[in-house]
């Protein structure tokens, strides 16, 4: 795909992708064809229409992906489809509205009281994920979800995925939410003591306390003048990059750049998160459909290689 393209994944052109999600969208029905083929759909899908906004016609690709994956799931006892899902609602989660994403925590999260079941870890957290990448419910929900991350991160400090969660719920500045939903100034101050205080310290606590240090000049979101003094400290002590503490000494504007970041980016993690797997598009078809494939336009090409591989024709899908 990559090669098609002429460039790197991340650097698809808008157009193109989009284009993408129209044709995963019309042969959704291969996907049923095994639990590994309904796998690489959620993956591409949720890729290819991310961040759920940005383009014509998003909210109604947003909403038949969404509806497609969360309640018609082809093979909704396999773990690696259900992380999936997971992956790509947090992929569009930009594009789903207030209501929807009340839904989604709701479904999510446990009653208050009630006795949390143990569940698959990968599972665990991509929906941690998901969690701490909606921006819609009220600042009071988001608090509890970070109050439950502080605990998770006292046992284990070292957790990129605790960590990044928390940084994302504890954000001054939302990437895509209303600022009624930002966490009160006074209880993102707490989470960024308790980030102060821990014995061990990596790049991934680094990122969390500068998303939750970082000024505004708004006083409803700035955390306290003597806390962020503290932050500061410790950062230059690690050797941080000025320009990265600056965020924290006046405010900058956000970059489109800082929210491709922290939507996307995904920390160094021990535990194996669903991937993409572009690889398999280019190697695992047959010379003949690759020959085909020199006669036909760049970007329609790419398409094309979706089309044969999600309704099975042939394709030869590999373990990459």
């Amino acid at each position: 795909m990559e090669a098609v393209l002429g460039a790197k994944r991340d650097s698809w052109p808008l157009s193109a992708i989009r284009r993408f999600s129209d044709v995963l969208i019309e042969v959704a029905v291969g996907r049923k064809k095994s639990p590994r083929h309904e796998m690489r759909w959620l993956n591409l899908s949720g890729f290819c229409l991310r961040p759920g906004f940005g383009a014509p016609g998003d909210d109604a690709l947003v909403n038949r992906l969404r509806t497609i994956a969360s309640n018609n799931l082809a093979f909704v006892d396999d773990l690696q489809c259900q992380v999936g899902v997971l992956v790509l609602l947090r992929r569009i989660v930009g594009g789903i509205n207030a209501s929807e994403q009340h839904a989604l925590y709701r479904k999510h999260t446990s009653p208050p009281g009630s006795k949390k079941k143990r569940i698959n870890r990968q599972l665990e957290y991509e929906k941690w994920r998901l969690l701490a990448n909606l921006e819609h419910p009220q600042a009071s929900i988001r608090a509890s979800l970070g109050h439950e991350l502080v605990a998770k991160i006292r046992k284990e400090p070292r957790d990129a995925i605790w960590l990044w969660c928390l940084g994302r719920l504890g954000a001054r500045i939302p990437l895509y939410g209303p600022l009624h939903s930002v966490v009160e100034p006074e209880i993102a101050g707490e989470w960024l003591k308790v980030l102060l205080d821990l014995s061990t310290f990596t790049e991934v606590t680094g990122s969390a306390i500068v998303l939750i240090a970082r000024r505004t000049d708004d006083p409803s979101r700035d955390i306290d003048d003597v806390i962020r003094a503290q932050a500061i400290a410790r950062l230059m002590a690690l050797g941080i990059a000025e320009e990265t503490i600056q965020l924290l000494s006046k405010y900058v504007p956000p970059e489109p750049a800082d929210a491709v970041r922290q939507l996307f980016e995904l920390p160094a993690v021990v535990t194996r998160v669903v991937q993409l797997g572009c690889d398999f598009f280019e190697t695992g078809m047959n010379s003949g459909y690759q020959s085909k494939l020199k006669s036909v336009r760049r970007e329609t090409a790419a398409i094309f290689i979706c089309s044969i591989v999600l309704t099975g024709f042939s394709a030869n899908v590999t373990n990459a």
